[in-house]
């Protein structure tokens, strides 16, 4: 976070280039298991996110259908961790992994009665999206 409260900028950047190295530096070693713990990543972020606007009452379609950029990228990387298909990944190169970057630069997170929880789900997200 930064010294405002928010996230995003050089502090969602540097947690993205962290996760990239992991992950680079763990498919080197144990594809498998990188690959797991990214698709558990992933979805546990998604579904943290979730879950805290069902406690607010504000999950709707508006808020939660996964029809934003960044929510299907990340159901792409999933099913790219379980297999391997080309149009999934030259999807999330080409327009996820940007719209990733962009979010984690300029960072909107919805409004929450529990904010950190919310911001630590984003920024995980978002930087989970290029380290994939």
């Amino acid at each position: 976070m930064g010294i405002d409260g928010k996230v995003g900028g050089g502090m969602g950047l540097l947690a993205a280039v962290l996760w990239a190295t992991a992950a680079n530096y763990g498919a080197r070693r144990h594809r498998g298991l990188t690959a797991g713990l990214l698709a558990t990543g992933l979805a546990c972020s998604m579904g943290s996110q979730l879950w805290l606007l069902h406690l607010d009452g504000q999950l709707s379609l508006q808020t939660g259908l996964p029809l934003h950029l960044c929510s299907f990228s990340a159901i792409a990387c999933v099913l790219l961790c379980l297999r391997f298909h080309c149009g999934l990944y030259h999807f999330v190169l080409l327009l996820g992994v940007p719209g990733a970057i962009l979010a984690l630069i300029f960072p909107t997170v919805v409004p929450s009665s529990h904010p950190a929880l919310m911001k630590l789900a984003f920024l995980r997200l978002h930087a989970l999206i290029p380290a994939t």
